[in-house]
């Protein structure tokens, strides 16, 4: 934490509090309701081939379990200084360009997948989660700050380079089940 008191952090970047906030409020509602991932993940059936296009909000806002929302949120959050470095009106553009584009990356490999490599199994392979988002605005943050440039990351400043391999090993390790990819399940 940067010693800023939580009311400052939030008024200076409501739309990382805002996403936090919806994130949270998304996951409480599915385990609450007990929603599987059928319903509101993205799939290659649900979205190209049903047209289901809300999907790509809906996928994007849930999370797999309470450590994967966790994950996600304090990553998000260690990354805000930079919807005060883009503004709320840029940030809100980024934000919402990676959140459409990463899903349509998710499409356009399943669609590899299926059609080029015969794994039929991906027609209806489920992916929920903000984590291709988060990694999107690392890659900005890179991009910004360069190769020497520092972010905090649980109590640590990492290279910023080095963010999105931290976030996948301690994942991993933490979390030796997870995958990019969520098989319908009930939420957990």
């Amino acid at each position: 934490m940067d010693g800023t008191p939580l009311i400052f952090a939030v008024l200076e970047t409501p739309v990382t509090f805002a996403v936090c906030s919806v994130c949270v409020g998304v996951w409480a509602y599915i385990v609450y309701r007990n929603i599987g991932f059928d319903v509101v993940g993205i799939s290659y059936e649900s979205v190209v081939l049903h047209g289901d296009y809300w999907r790509v909000f809906t996928a994007s806002l849930s999370h797999a379990s309470a450590l994967h929302l966790a994950f996600n949120v304090t990553s998000l959050w260690s990354l805000r200084f930079i919807e005060k470095s883009l503004g709320i009106v840029g940030y809100l553009r980024l934000s919402f360009f990676l959140l459409v584009a990463s899903c349509c990356v998710v499409l356009v490999c399943y669609h590899l997948l299926i059609f080029k490599m015969g794994r039929e199994d991906y027609r209806t392979t489920l992916a929920v989660g903000y984590s291709c988002v988060v990694f999107g605005v690392m890659t900005v943050v890179h991009q910004r700050l360069g190769m020497g440039g520092q972010v905090p990351f649980f109590g640590l400043r990492l290279p910023i380079s080095l963010m999105p391999i931290a976030s996948l090993v301690i994942t991993s390790i933490i979390v030796p089940q997870a995958s990019f990819i969520v098989r319908p399940t009930s939420p957990a």
